[in-house]
């Protein structure tokens, strides 16, 4: 994420904030959920990178040291 962000990659950074949070589902073990991000994948990338256009990447860096260590 660091890297997209250095670049201003916001394909990038979508794509790797969106394997955090398909991760995240992962470890749920919860089928329904790892199943309904598999389906929604390609919609939440899109909609993602829309985010990220219009807000930038700073949102995304700030929850993620929040929450978790990057």
């Amino acid at each position: 994420m660091k890297r997209a962000q250095k670049n201003e990659d916001n394909k990038g950074y979508a794509k790797s904030d969106l394997a955090f949070h398909i991760k995240i589902g992962e470890m749920t073990k919860n089928p329904l959920i790892i199943k309904t991000n598999s389906i929604l994948r390609d919609i939440l990338e899109e909609s993602m990178d829309d985010v990220i256009r219009k807000m930038g990447f700073e949102p995304g860096i700030y929850i993620m040291k929040r929450f978790w260590v990057l």
